[in-house]
């Protein structure tokens, strides 16, 4: 799996192998913050799209994330991960969804975690994103694929665990199901070629239903 790593003299907090034997580690840039060598998205010229494709509810979405959660626990330190949970719209009954499994996996702390979860996951397809102060392990079903998984990490505490109460929401409510999934098959149409514009529109929505 491609990476990068940094040129010139970087103070490195710590280094380890990827999966795929490459090089990944935690270094401060020149500004002082933290940055990832290695584990990066650098999609090859033959990479599939990235769009959002919604395709109608699969009842084996349960069981397929069960699987992947055995599987996961199979690669990450002993005593890690102390929960994990499986939400995001292939986690409700009865809701359209892009074919991507969304699993949430509660840690002590997110930045220690880094430190095993980096080396034991990415490589293989699997790559390590930040995004707004969030740690999100993307799973493809090859490099440069269709996208598998998400793994979020967090700690208890942290914002995302809203989207519990959000998916707790949406199986108990019918009619809120329908709400969503008329709201998300409209912007797949018109947003679905820009996979972030797409799920920004979504915010305000998922926001009211999640406090």
């Amino acid at each position: 799996m491609p990476g990068w790593t940094p040129l010139g003299d970087v103070d490195w907090t710590w280094q380890a192998e990827d999966r795929d034997g490459g090089l990944v580690g935690e270094y401060a840039d020149e500004s002082g913050a933290w940055a990832l060598s290695g584990a990066a998205w650098l999609p090859p010229a033959d990479g599939e799209p990235d769009d959002v494709q919604l395709v109608p509810p699969d009842p084996t979405w349960p069981d397929q994330a069960a699987t992947l959660i055995a599987e996961l626990g199979a690669i990450v330190p002993a005593g890690l991960v102390r929960r994990w949970e499986h939400y995001g719209s292939t986690a409700v009954p009865d809701l359209p969804a892009k074919p991507v499994l969304d699993l949430l996996a509660e840690v002590e702390d997110e930045a220690a975690a880094r430190q095993a979860l980096v080396p034991a996951l990415c490589g293989r397809a699997v790559e390590y994103w930040r995004q707004d102060g969030a740690a999100t392990y993307v799973g493809r079903w090859r490099w440069g694929g269709r996208r598998r998984y998400h793994l979020h990490v967090a700690a208890v505490g942290d914002p995302i665990w809203a989207g519990l109460t959000f998916r707790d929401r949406l199986r108990a409510d019918a009619a809120l199901r329908r709400e969503y999934a008329a709201l998300k098959a409209d912007l797949a149409a018109t947003l679905g070629a820009d996979r972030e514009r797409y799920t920004l529109a979504k915010g305000e929505f998922v926001a009211r239903y999640s406090a």
